[in-house]
């Protein structure tokens, strides 16, 4: 988890740019309204004091949350996509069904793959 737990956002304004995540999804939104416990971004109410969506009692609300548009946080959301789209290519790779490609592909994506130096393998 990126996020830091002890995010204040009491000088956080109308029209001020936040980073919303909900399930590891990020997206820069606009604060549209300021109330004096709670901040409403997209028409939800999350807290002002930690950024967490405010849900009824009986929801757990710990998945939804906003967090401070920083250089650092935006860096790290930039850093953490890169690495689930990473992961999402591995997995599809690990789907294929080799037996079916043709030689001819299996021959032009080993020469594709050799071609990586040693430190791409390192990444």
């Amino acid at each position: 988890m990126i996020r830091k737990m002890d995010e204040d956002f009491s000088q956080v304004k109308v029209g001020d740019i936040v980073i919303w995540n909900k399930d590891n999804a990020y997206v820069k939104c606009v604060v549209d309204r300021i109330t004096n416990t709670q901040i409403i971004v997209g028409g939800k109410k999350y807290g002002k004091r930690d950024g967490i969506i405010i849900y009824k009692k009986d929801k757990w609300s710990g998945c939804e949350y906003i967090m401070h548009l920083t250089i650092e946080n935006e860096k790290k959301v930039n850093e953490y996509k890169l690495k689930i789209k990473r992961d999402n290519i591995l997995c599809k790779i690990r789907n294929i069904d080799f037996k079916n490609i043709s030689t001819k592909k299996l021959e032009e994506a080993l020469k594709i793959l050799s071609q990586v130096d040693e430190n791409e393998l390192k990444k």
